[in-house]
């Protein structure tokens, strides 16, 4: 067993579910009580589907061959190599995101302990991932077991208190304050909630570090979504049904929790709930977006100085940089939110080409995919591949619909960057475009 191949299902299914139960499942809750009223349960239960389907891509790539750089390797070797530049400079502003989980994590904390600031807290916590992820993946897979197990049990406190504190019958579909926006009302409300529902799919960037990717991830895959539909439905009950519509609606699930838990639970559920699922998905994805720079690094994407990893293989320098990109922000009071708004149609074009390469794929690796755990008909396969390409062009134009101009036009500019330099970039001999070989297709 290559030593650096460590993480078995338990670890791979922290890491997943540390991921995506992250701020949505938090904040967003209210935003959708709003918006359909007590039938918020249904509309995340709708996400998870949709979230589902958008993961589909990349379970039936895990399922196939072992990517040593995850989605990175997955598009290099099929797509083609100027589309992976393009991708793989747009990946680098996934480093964005992060700073989005330091700001909450300072709030949640600065609201127990007022004495301590939010931004020293989000400083804090942002450089104790920064330091975890430096060391080898084992590290960063057991600290994320440990914060993904106690966020599930204050999950699951919340969920089992909380319904037996329901004051509202969250199946009574004739009650005039569910659907309140009608089935309209659900769709906004799901696709609201849809991308804290699939994060899970990451997990794809663990499949060179997986001792049996083929068969562990596809495992992973199987379990995640029925979790989340008891987590996320029980959550989205509490926060319906327990306060009258107009008190709970577009509150936080912790203004909801301090109606029914005695003060020393609800200070448990903000720090082991609310902060660590912050921190299990700042940690994941941390963790997950470094497998990608670093063998895009080592394929010379990016600058020579850019590409220095350190003893457990790890982008050194790609990694402070992000920590930087994350601390920024909170010192200098700039709301990185508005960044990553207005790069988020970057995001979403650039994910279509993981879709297209998995929709490739069986036809380019036939043997591989004969022996996949999720081998399927063709017809099956187009179908099932058909509409995870509609739901992830859906959720691009939904998202699209309510950002503003300026959003647009910069998300579009940032798009024709990343294809200017993929361009220029992949003309270079000296960068390189991932190969199989016999070793990623059958270990």
């Amino acid at each position: 067993m290559n030593p650096e191949r460590t993480l078995g299902k338990k670890e791979l299914f922290a890491l997943a579910v540390g991921t995506v139960i992250g701020a949505g499942v938090i904040t967003l809750i209210g935003t959708a009580v709003g918006i359909t009223g007590r039938s918020a349960w249904l509309a995340f239960e709708l996400a998870i589907l949709l979230g589902f389907f958008y993961t589909i891509p990349y379970l039936i790539a895990s399922s196939m061959i072992r990517l040593k750089g995850g989605i990175y390797s997955l598009v290099g070797t099929v797509v083609g190599k100027r589309a992976l530049g393009m991708f793989s400079a747009a990946y680098l502003t996934r480093m964005l995101q992060l700073g989005l989980f330091g700001l909450g994590l300072g709030v949640y904390i600065n609201s127990i302990i007022p004495a301590i600031p939010p931004k020293v807290a989000g400083i804090f916590f942002v450089v104790l991932v920064y330091v975890i992820n430096l060391m080898d993946i084992k590290a960063v897979a057991m600290f994320q077991k440990v914060i993904t197990w106690i966020l599930l049990g204050c999950l699951a406190m919340i969920i089992v208190v909380g319904i037996f504190n329901l004051n509202y019958n969250p199946f009574d579909f004739s009650d005039p304050e569910f659907f309140t926006n009608g089935f309209t009302g659900v769709a906004d409300a799901a696709v609201v909630l849809v991308f804290s529902t699939q994060g899970y799919y990451l997990i794809i960037n663990y499949s060179g570090r997986a001792k049996d990717p083929r068969k562990d991830i596809p495992w992973v895959w199987k379990y995640i979504p029925w979790l989340l539909v008891i987590v996320y439905g029980g959550v989205g009950m509490v926060a319906g049904c327990v306060l009258p519509l107009e008190e709970c609606a577009n509150q936080p699930l912790t203004y909801v929790v301090q109606s029914f838990l005695p003060t020393p639970l609800v200070y448990l559920f903000v720090i082991g709930g609310a902060c660590f699922a912050l921190l299990s998905t700042l940690n994941g994805l941390y963790s997950s977006y470094g497998a990608v720079w670093a063998e895009a690094a080592k394929d010379g994407w990016y600058p020579k100085f850019l590409s220095t990893v350190n003893k457990n293989g790890q982008p050194v320098i790609l990694m402070t940089i992000a920590a930087v990109i994350a601390v920024l922000p909170m010192l200098l009071d700039f709301s990185i939110q508005t960044i990553t708004n207005n790069i988020i149609l970057l995001t979403l074009f650039v994910d279509i080409f993981p879709c297209i390469a998995a929709f490739i794929l069986p036809s380019k690796y036939p043997d591989a995919w004969k022996n996949s755990v999720v081998h399927m008909k063709k017809g099956a396969f187009i179908c099932l591949m058909s509409v995870s390409l509609i739901v992830q062009i859906a959720c691009a134009y939904w998202s699209a619909r309510s950002m503003s101009i300026t959003a647009v036009i910069i998300s579009l500019a940032c798009v024709a960057v990343c294809f200017i330099y993929g361009y220029f970039r992949g003309s270079k001999e000296e960068v390189k475009c991932p190969e199989l070989s016999k070793e990623f297709l059958e270990s």
